[in-house]
């Protein structure tokens, strides 16, 4: 990748990004796309719902209060271990860009505040 100083920007000297009109009726494609997956993925997850109903009808009897307990424990240790990964990726992002900064340094000179 190679940068220089244009004004007050940095440009990377090695590419181009153009656009063509496909680009964005490929776009509404890929997003109806989608909806359509998440509405089926939605009636799998209220038909599996059912079925531990059906299966286990006892989580039917647990007091909303021990239930809740219940989903807001596992939640939460849900939320940790995707919290653990964003962590981790964000920490390799600023890995990449501080380094990216410092290549821009030794290219051009510009000094980061």
């Amino acid at each position: 990748m190679k940068y220089k100083l244009k004004d007050k920007n940095i440009v990377k000297s090695d590419f181009e990004l153009e656009y063509e009109p496909a680009n964005f009726t490929d776009t509404i494609k890929d997003l109806e796309k989608k909806l359509t997956e998440i509405t089926a993925q939605q009636k799998i997850y209220i038909a599996k719902a059912d079925n531990v109903a059906r299966n286990h009808p006892y989580v039917l009897d647990v007091d909303n209060e021990k239930r809740n307990a219940i989903w807001l424990y596992q939640e939460n240790m849900v939320a940790t271990e995707q919290a653990e990964n964003i962590i981790k990726n964000l920490k390799e992002a600023i890995k990449n860009i501080k380094a990216e900064m410092a290549e821009i340094t030794k290219q051009t000179g510009y000094e980061f505040k």
